[in-house]
């Protein structure tokens, strides 16, 4: 016999405790059990889930390929580092043998590691104040100028987004002893050249203001 119930009924299936089955008595078969099931559990599933329920679900499922190719991008690397630094590293040999922290105190122990620190040390009290400084400066100026102001700041902005390789061949070449712009115009004015990039002295200052001026820009329109 054939039972009913409220609603759509489905053969061979087991539903609120009582079972349908065909006009023949015969129980449908797993598959069809299986299918409408799944169908139950469905629809059972949106019918939960809210209106902004659902749009989360969708921003967490778009959100997770940019945030796995993050994770890959800067965890993986990072923990990479972390693994060569606790082992013998060699590109010659395959064989690596773990070390533990002996590079960390032999780093620790070697003159040129502090000379390094101190010049970073150097940098950042020279670089970041002068960035901030001269880009609120720019800033300023150009908030207070109506006609071109959207020129003046993409002029200011486009070394930002140039390549470092190119910043890096002008200001060597500015920088250059004979040749270069700075001490053409030093010897114009009758003052000594500068060694610049050739002179350990000034060095440090000489990468520093080509990075300022690489960097004033974005803090030019973050300023705006």
């Amino acid at each position: 016999m054939r039972a009913y119930l409220p609603g759509p009924t489905f053969e061979g299936c087991s539903l609120m405790g009582r079972r349908v089955e065909t006009a023949g008595g015969k129980p449908a078969s797993s598959a069809r059990r299986a299918e409408t099931a799944s169908h139950w559990a469905g629809g059972a599933l949106r019918l939960r889930l809210t209106i902004g329920q659902r749009q989360a679900l969708w921003a967490y499922t778009f959100l997770a390929v940019p945030l796995a190719f993050f994770v890959w991008i800067r965890f993986y690397p990072a923990l990479f580092a972390f693994n060569v630094s606790v082992r013998q590293w060699s590109i010659l040999s395959p064989d690596r043998p773990f070390v533990g922290f002996q590079n960390f105190v032999r780093m620790w122990q070697d003159p040129v590691f502090w000379k390094a620190l101190a010049n970073t040390g150097l940098y950042v009290l020279v670089g970041v104040p002068a960035t901030l400084l001269i880009g609120l400066t720019i800033a300023l100026l150009i908030h207070r100028i109506t006609l071109f102001a959207g020129l003046y700041r993409m002029i200011y902005f486009v070394p930002y987004v140039t390549s470092a390789v190119a910043v890096a061949w002008v200001w060597r070449w500015m920088y250059a002893p004979s040749t270069g712009v700075f001490n053409e115009a030093m010897l114009r004015l009758g003052l000594p050249m500068q060694g610049f990039l050739r002179d350990p002295g000034e060095a440090l200052l000489s990468i520093a203001a080509a990075i300022v001026w690489q960097f004033v820009g974005f803090q030019v329109v973050i300023f705006l």
